[in-house]
């Protein structure tokens, strides 16, 4: 996407018939209270709280191993910690089927959708979609193929578009194809719709798992670690995508090392370090917080922090970031 503009506007849900107003940033759309994740006898989140506005970018970051993937993980169905909750409140699409959206989605009243205790793919069904530190496409099927894969997930014909090949599951499939379409050329990969997955550049790729992810229709957006490995021409990309995908009304939760990528899309900052919240608040508060400055640098005499043994947990739940996405 180098080189390239504004993203065009998201397309919409292949249900949705009734547009929705863009809503507020005040409401709540995620509010985590006092996760705690445990390996054992090694804890790798300890009662990890967070609040996040509808329409706004939420950052997580901290060192390696601080516990940010495991927290992803936690919200994603892949990992059941023992403790705290997660409530989620999504905005589904209106139509004219649900006029009333997602206050009639199946478990859905004013205190949210709790996502502890939920599977992978009720999670998705739910309204929330992640992309990986390490990139999970189907390298030997397309680009459109592996968007059509996020796509389906909110098709209405299920089994039956391969047993019944009725009317209406072809005009589904059609619906699917065309959206997958349009997802590519919202992330800036329109020239790249028949390639391999597996022959696109490493930044493509990135992009073309943010498409299958949009594919799902989310209400909320999981990027884990989108810029890692990214160039400064495709960074930038990543910002102008970001801020496109949040003016579409999709809420971003975001982990990301480049602090400067960060402070140019996310108005708050949670900071986690050993598995806890150390501080909260805008990039320049938390630039100048001395409890954040000390868990990059290492201590005020400059010693860089030797409680290697302490980050076990939090590296151990990281790192099964990819053994999850495998499954």
């Amino acid at each position: 996407m180098s080189g390239a503009t504004v993203p065009r506007p998201l397309p919409a849900p292949i249900s949705r018939t009734i547009p929705q107003p863009r809503p507020s940033v005040a409401d709540p759309i995620l509010d985590v209270r006092d996760v705690t994740l445990r390996f054992g006898g090694l804890t790798s989140l300890d009662g990890v709280s967070l609040r996040q506005g509808r329409g706004s970018v939420l950052a997580v970051i901290g060192p390696n191993g601080a516990g940010k993937t495991s927290l992803f993980n936690c919200l994603t169905g892949a990992y059941r910690p023992q403790q705290g909750s997660a409530r989620f409140w999504p905005t589904a699409p209106a139509t004219s089927a649900n006029p009333a959206g997602a206050s009639a989605l199946e478990g859905v009243g004013e205190g949210g959708v709790e996502l502890v205790g939920r599977s992978p793919h009720r999670v998705a069904r739910v309204g929330i979609a992640r992309t990986f530190q390490n990139i999970r496409l189907f390298p030997e099927m397309s680009a459109v193929e592996n968007v059509q894969v996020g796509v389906e997930v909110r098709a209405r014909a299920g089994a039956l578009r391969g047993l019944v090949p009725t009317r209406a599951v072809r005009r589904e499939e059609r619906e699917i194809l065309e959206r997958s379409h349009l997802l590519l050329d919202f992330v800036g990969l329109r020239h790249r719709v028949r390639w391999p997955a597996g022959s696109l550049a490493y930044g493509e790729q990135r992009r073309l798992e943010i498409a299958r992810a949009l594919g799902t229709s989310p209400s909320l957006l999981l990027l884990d670690e989108p810029a890692a490995g990214a160039t400064a021409s495709e960074r930038r990309d990543l910002v102008a995508l970001i801020r496109a995908i949040v003016d579409q009304g999709v809420s971003v939760l975001l982990i990301e090392h480049d602090i400067r990528l960060v402070a140019a899309v996310a108005r708050s900052i949670v900071v986690l370090n050993f598995g806890r919240v150390i501080a909260t608040g805008s990039p320049e508060q938390i630039r100048s917080d001395p409890a954040v400055v000390e868990a990059y640098l290492g201590d005020s005499d400059g010693r860089a922090d030797d409680r290697a043994g302490d980050r076990t947990a939090g590296q151990a739940g990281d790192r099964a970031d990819g053994r999850e996405g495998r499954r």
